[in-house]
């Protein structure tokens, strides 16, 4: 079976500029491509489950259906199933359940459920980010950090400003509907609030300020009312040895997995200082992603800055390399005690730029001690190998879906 971006490709529905932006999207923040496409704007939820539908061969899942689910139902499917098969159950006829999932054309998938309910199953294809939503509100089931925050113009917003080619463009022209079309602004705002129930970001206006970071920075993404409380991300162990380092390396080089890039990172990055965090710079906005063992005391996935505020953080987002003493106050003071739990001698940054963009950026410090210039040396040679294994994968993947 073709995959998803080229059943959008060869129907116009997407431009292979913006297939390729989305799949480096998908590569580095995660995400599936109908994710990207809703975050974009290109797609409202209920086209992405369309499409879909089309492409597996399987029923959409009826709007109706999810917007008023049988509460005895959803206590009969445990919050761990929905969890485990990413299922959400709508009905139960004749012995059979009707459920929306993320993989519906997935039969080893379909038949583990259908085993541990008991039943047959039914699937129907739903968009991951209603999904999403679905298990948060009514299994409390808490989304990864790149789904909770409503607020941001995602990162994949330039993935809409990309123009097709001219043949690309006829052809989306004759079977895409006007609402995705850039050039109807008011279709574009109601599309934009239809799938995500906010507005977009004026050009030039700021989703928060330095004063409304103070406030913010130690919160928590919002967790859904009656929610068992999220089991904090335990930060990951640095390596121990040269020789454990140099196989972490090798490991980078080679991996598969876009979700092993940054832990490998950090492991290696812990190595060389006391503290290391990633983070990621995302449509104006600065957000940590995960830290080393015994650099932050708390999960970091609720930090963030803004990006046009001045921060060491901000430095680093424009592309400079930050090396010095944190200022003792502000931005930078709260990013090192919530990192590095103290106030550090010096800090480094280190961007990571992929494909000429900077997309995450690389925190160490050394608490009371300097930081050595070979573990700096170090650090630039471990982000330029970040940067290679992010650029393999979206090679990868583009070749995958293109």
């Amino acid at each position: 079976m073709a995959t998803f971006g080229r059943y959008l490709l060869e129907r116009g529905i997407l431009g292979r500029a913006q297939l390729e932006d989305a799949t480096q999207v998908m590569v580095v923040f995660g995400g599936r491509l109908g994710t990207i496409l809703v975050e974009s704007g290109l797609l409202g939820v209920e086209e992405v489950e369309a499409h879909l539908a089309q492409h597996l061969g399987v029923p959409s899942a009826p709007p109706e259906r999810l917007l008023r689910p049988d509460p005895a139902l959803l206590r009969q499917l445990s919050r761990d199933l929905a969890r485990r098969y990413d299922v959400f159950p709508m009905w139960i006829q004749k012995r059979r359940l009707h459920a929306a999932m993320l993989d519906p054309a997935n039969p080893d998938r379909v038949d583990a459920l259908g085993f541990a309910v008991g039943l047959s199953v039914v699937p129907y294809a739903i968009a991951e980010r209603r999904l999403v939503q679905l298990l948060e509100d009514h299994y409390g089931i808490r989304p990864d950090a790149r789904f909770t925050d409503a607020r941001i113009l995602e990162l994949a917003g330039h993935v809409r400003s990309r123009q097709p080619s001219e043949e690309e463009r006829w052809q989306w022209a004759a079977t895409t509907p006007a609402a995705a079309d850039a050039g109807h602004e008011e279709d574009r705002l109601a599309h934009w609030r239809d799938a995500h129930g906010l507005r977009p970001l004026a050009e030039g206006e700021e989703l928060s300020n330095e004063a409304d970071f103070s406030v913010l920075h130690a919160t928590h993404l919002r967790k859904p009312t009656g929610a068992a409380p999220a089991t904090p991300a335990a930060g990951v162990e640095p390596a121990r040895s040269a020789t454990e380092r140099a196989a972490l390396e090798a490991d980078l080089a080679m991996t598969g997995d876009r979700d092993t890039v940054v832990p490998t990172a950090l492991r290696i990055a812990a190595s060389y200082a006391r503290a290391a965090a990633v983070f990621a710079v995302r449509a104006g906005m600065i957000q940590g992603i995960l830290a080393a063992q015994g650099s932050a005391s708390d999960p970091i996935d609720g930090l963030y800055v803004p990006a046009a505020e001045p921060s060491m953080l901000a430095t680093a987002a424009r592309g400079v390399v930050f090396h010095g003493t944190p200022a003792r106050e502000g931005v930078d003071a709260i990013v090192a005690r919530l990192v590095g739990g103290g106030e550090p001698r010096e800090a480094a940054i280190v961007p990571i730029s992929i494909r000429g963009r900077v997309m995450q950026l690389l925190y160490v410090d050394n608490g009371p001690d300097p930081l050595p210039p070979s573990s700096l040396s170090a650090l630039g040679v471990l982000c330029d190998g970040v940067s290679a294994a992010y650029g393999r994968l979206i090679s990868e993947s583009t070749r995958r879906h293109c």
